[in-house]
């Protein structure tokens, strides 16, 4: 069950922020990251749901992070949950299951590469994809970090402070959209929302 949302989580988030933002390794600009909008003026590439258009996504996203120079690779993820979705679409049963961003995975890359999982279902839709990515990379730049927090490393820390940093870096609207999704369905007898 998630932690409730309290002044006290939220003083805490706020600590773990302000450390990551003196901590997280220094930008080349000057100037403080922009805020990035799923708009044309960041990603003016045509989007297709195929894993070309997610390495010129990705690619775009180190850009704006300013990690071009990193050697990232693109692994799709085809979770089993898919195929349980299948199984249960397939055997009449209506349902479906939530990925929501999907998670980075701590496998080893090959020396000197990144590794970004992007689930399958997430080459379909820019939003939570780009926001997947911008967790991703992030989770290496905190993982570049020496010192640790207050009350150590653990693993629901090194995930927030992963999308901490990503809010930093000026991806905090695309976390905050692929947090959310508004899906309608409808069939022969049914519709909902």
């Amino acid at each position: 069950m998630p932690e409730a949302f309290t002044e006290k989580r939220a003083i805490a988030l706020w600590e773990y922020y302000l450390w990551a933002e003196k901590r997280a390794p220094a930008r080349e600009e000057i100037l403080k990251p922009s805020v990035v909008l799923p708009n044309a003026d960041f990603f003016p590439d045509k989007f297709r749901s195929d894993i070309k258009s997610a390495q010129i996504v990705l690619r775009r996203v180190q850009r704006l992070m300013e990690v071009q120079d990193w050697n990232c690779q693109i692994r799709i993820d085809r979770s089993e949950d898919l195929e349980l979705q299948q199984k249960i679409l397939n055997d009449g049963v209506l349902g479906e299951s939530s990925h929501g961003l999907g998670e980075a995975r701590d496998e080893d890359p090959p020396e000197n590469e990144v590794t970004i999982f992007v689930e399958e279902t997430l080459l379909e839709n820019p939003i939570p994809q780009v926001a997947s990515m911008a967790h991703s990379l992030s989770r290496y730049l905190v993982a570049q970090i020496e010192d640790e927090p207050a009350g150590g490393w653990t693993d629901s820390n090194f995930g927030e402070m992963a999308d901490l940093v990503a809010v930093n870096e000026g991806f905090g609207v695309f976390l905050c959209n692929a947090a959310f999704t508004f899906d309608q369905w409808t069939d022969v007898h049914n519709q909902g929302w």
